[in-house]
Order: structure tokens, then sequence, then C-alpha cells
């Protein structure tokens, strides 16, 4: 059958429709990213957890871009994160719709807890039990609580 004109654009369109439906849910994320954008390859988010929430909203309003599996996709780049990542049971999905959260191709994301500590200054106040040949050689800063 060989369709043409309207024929043809109405069942490119429907194709288009369901493909759509059929495709894994992806949502992007990049340390240059922002949690106001909408996720995609091109306006990622910047939080992980934010990522974890959107994910978890498309599957509590049973949203039909998650019915194939929801991929977080990490950009290459450092994440210091500034809470702990939650990730509830609920979060993994099913056998037939995970939730996978992985690296950009060919990208190397690093996802760090650490805070960054500085004000480092050569101890001078004497230590108790400290070899005399560690003296003026142990470094301190103040840490922060949070």
């Amino acid at each position: 059958m060989i369709t043409t004109g309207k024929h043809f654009t109405i069942l490119f369109l429907l194709h288009i429709s369901f493909a759509g439906i059929c495709a894994a849910a992806d949502i992007w994320v990049s340390p240059q990213g922002n949690n106001v954008n909408s996720g995609t390859k091109e306006k990622p988010l910047a939080d992980i957890s934010f990522a974890i929430r959107k994910a978890r909203e498309l599957r509590r309003t049973s949203d039909a871009s998650a019915s194939k599996g929801i991929s977080i996709i990490l950009r290459g780049g450092l994440y210091i994160l500034q809470e702990p990542i939650v990730i509830l049971p609920e979060d993994a999905g099913t056998e037939s719709s995970p939730t996978i959260i992985r690296a950009a191709t060919g990208e190397k994301p690093v996802v760090s807890g650490g805070r960054i500590i500085t004000g480092w200054k050569i101890m001078n106040t004497p230590v108790s039990g400290l070899p005399a040949a560690a003296k003026g050689k142990v470094w301190v800063a103040d840490a922060p609580l949070t």
C-alpha cells in the first residue's frame, strides 16, 4: 500500500507519538545545569537529588514516559553534595521499568560528599605524645560543622 499526502503525514505522526511512549525517560544532570531546567540534554538539572525526585514524580503520576524505565544521565564534572542522596526502595522502579543512574557516554562524573577545608596552618601548640620528629610538621585547620 502506498500512502501519500495526508495519509502519510498522519501515519508518520502516529509513529512519532508511539515511539515517544515506548522510549525510556531520560533525565540529564550536569554540574553546569540548573534545577529550574527541564532535565533534557540541552537543559540539564544541576543536582542528582533533583533528578531522583523528578523520576519519583514521573512514577507517582504514572507518566507514560516512565513505562520503559528512567535513565538519570550524569554529565562529566564534579558534583559536590550539599545533602545526602536519598534513594527509596520505590525509586528502583520495576524489572520492566527500572531507574538507572549512569554516566553519559565517554564522560566521568565525580560525586563528592566531602567539604573543601581552607585555612591550613602549621600547629604551634604542643601536643602530648607527639614524636619530636613530627614537631613543626603537623598541619591543622578548622572543619565546618555542616
